[in-house]
């Protein structure tokens, strides 16, 4: 477009109304469309049993140990469940899915929901000197506050669940720490034996596991804690060996002194809050990696 100027007073009203309404013209424009993409994609359908837990998996060659997960974990509810996924022309794809049931050797689930109660209806609640808090969702009533001393359980047996003989068990739970330094005092527990998670040395960012007679089972790795955040924390005893993960994070590992026990009746010491717990489950058997992940993965 060609403009003259010129210093006629209508000349310059001209000039000036025309780039005016150029300029109105280049705001009131539409943008441009975006791109669009199209994606095939397929759905898969399968079965379900009530209350197990599904993960949908794929490969592009049949591999053992090739299945990658798509999406969370999705809860049977005894219908077919669908998930639709994205695929490619130009790869070919294999899908199964992997069951999991969460629920087997769980003896204690404590989810405070409003309550301090088990909700497996198997073991006792959590004794009312332990106030609740909020939980990591921002939800009133739905967490609970922790003491120095502290058992969370009120399982009514010494843990012999299996076959081998051994005291497989698996102690998993949400902690939000509140300090920069690792817990002072984590767990205590009490049976026939008993052990505790410690702070490894004074404003120590380790801990440790304390076996029978307070023997040192391991320290764990130094870790970074950051205040009122929660993590995700799993005790497994295997074959009379103990695991501590943080978030899925092998933290340490050691032997552990058999029988490992839990009290029958839950007590709490005095003292200053040092912490809160939420979602604790007890298993009396071992989770394999794979629970581990999908339980934590549920969760978070």
């Amino acid at each position: 477009m060609l403009i003259t100027l010129s210093n006629k007073p209508m000349n310059r009203f001209l000039i000036a109304f025309g780039l005016a309404a150029l300029a109105l013209h280049a705001e009131t424009a539409p943008a441009p469309a975006p791109p669009v993409s199209i994606q095939p994609a397929v759905q898969v359908t399968f079965e379900t049993r009530t209350n197990l837990y599904y993960q949908l998996e794929t490969v592009s060659e049949l591999s053992p140990n090739s299945w990658n997960t798509i999406g969370p974990p999705l809860r049977g509810n005894g219908q077919p469940l669908n998930q639709t996924v994205l695929t490619s022309p130009a790869v070919k794809q294999f899908f199964r899915t992997q069951e999991y049931d969460l629920t087997n050797g769980l003896f204690a689930y404590y989810p405070f929901n409003g309550d301090r109660a088990d909700a497996t209806k198997t073991s006792g609640s959590i004794p009312t000197s332990l106030p609740l808090t909020t939980n990591r969702f921002g939800a009133t009533n739905s967490a609970v506050q922790l003491w120095q001393l502290w058992y969370p359980a009120t399982a009514t047996a010494t843990l012999n669940a299996s076959a081998a003989g051994t005291n497989d068990l698996t102690i998993s739970f949400w902690f939000t720490n509140p300090g920069t330094n690792a817990p002072q005092q984590l767990l205590f527990f009490r049976g026939s034996r008993e052990f505790q998670i410690t702070q490894a040395e004074p404003k120590s960012n380790a801990l440790q596991l304390l076996n029978t007679n307070y023997v040192v089972s391991f320290v764990t790795k130094p870790v970074q804690w950051t205040t009122n955040r929660w993590y995700h924390l799993q005790l497994i005893c295997k074959e009379n060996t103990f695991k501590l993960y943080r978030d899925l994070d092998l933290l340490g590992q050691g032997p552990a002194t058999p029988p490992i026990g839990l009290h029958p009746n839950p007590s709490v010491s005095t003292g200053p809050p040092f912490g809160g717990a939420d979602e604790i489950r007890l298993h009396n058997r071992a989770l394999t990696d794979d629970e581990r992940s999908i339980l934590y993965r549920l969760e978070e």
